[in-house]
């Protein structure tokens, strides 16, 4: 088994966070509990996703994980096609820098993980029909 965590876009991080903290700290500054409160759990929040997207390779499965929920659980044998995707749409991917995954036929996922080579060569070598275009 082996964990690839999500590689961290410089500018997907300055969006995320530019507008996350500066709430927390104005609703600390005014001390309003309700905004603090509201704003503490959306901190967190964004803090999990940011740190736990990770994408696990086990023998015969590719786990599409955020912290303990499991977004995805993909056969390694069923994924068709990987290739890149600048798409903003919403995804466990945390960097704009994305590859594809086509399995099942149409389902498709988009992640961003490090180590990206190794992350296709893992899994190539368990479903060397996957066609790669990246």
């Amino acid at each position: 088994m082996k964990t690839f965590y999500s590689e961290r876009s410089f500018w997907l991080g300055l969006i995320l966070w530019g507008l996350t903290l500066p709430f927390l700290l104005h609703s600390l500054y005014i001390q309003n509990l309700i905004a603090i409160a509201i704003m503490s759990v959306t901190t967190i929040f964004i803090a999990i996703i940011w740190f736990e997207t990770k994408y696990i390779i086990s023998d015969s499965t590719l786990l599409v994980k955020i912290w303990i929920f499991t977004l995805r659980k993909i056969a390694i044998k069923k994924i068709k096609v990987i290739r890149e995707s600048k798409s903003i749409i919403s995804s466990p991917a945390n960097s704009l820098d994305r590859i594809e995954i086509t399995y099942n036929k149409y389902e498709v996922v988009l992640i961003s993980p490090k180590n990206r080579e190794e992350f296709l060569a893992l899994l190539k070598s368990i479903n060397p029909n996957i066609d790669i275009s990246v």
